[in-house]
């Protein structure tokens, strides 16, 4: 084999430009930063009592139900009286809203208002039921 000096090349420092990347991945960590902090979609501080088992994932279209600590009622996120609570349920199941009521009671409410808000909305026509809990 016969090399040539002409054929010969010196070698040279290559520079690889990652700016782009780098861009990018900063872009996909502020998405997921910021995405993350959206987790808890409902603002109602309400503890919620531990069970072993069960879970049931909310549709968009179900009812939610917060009751907190102070005995404040919330339908989706608008305070709401107990009065009303029975002509709001029934205002959302002829508007097509969900097959399910989903009731977010603080652990320290009181038995006795969990109830009459289950009972209001059997009055009005809910047939599913679901108590949302923690899992332990």
């Amino acid at each position: 084999m016969n090399f040539s000096k002409d054929l010969v090349v010196e070698d040279e420092a290559v520079d690889v430009n990652v700016t782009s990347l780098v861009d990018i991945v900063f872009c996909l960590l502020l998405f997921f930063v910021v995405t993350t902090t959206f987790a808890n979609a409902l603002g109602i501080n309400v503890n919620l009592p531990s069970a072993a088992s069960g879970t049931v994932e909310p549709a968009s279209k179900d009812i939610t139900v917060s009751i907190n600590a102070k005995e404040q009622i919330f339908l989706a996120d608008t305070p709401v009286a107990v009065s009303a609570l029975k002509t709001e349920f029934s205002r959302l199941l002829q508007q097509g809203s969900g097959p399910v009521l989903i009731l977010r009671a603080d652990e320290k409410v009181n038995h006795g208002l969990v109830v009459q808000v289950m009972d209001l909305a059997k009055e009005a026509g809910v047939q599913k039921l679901a108590i949302a809990t923690t899992i332990e």
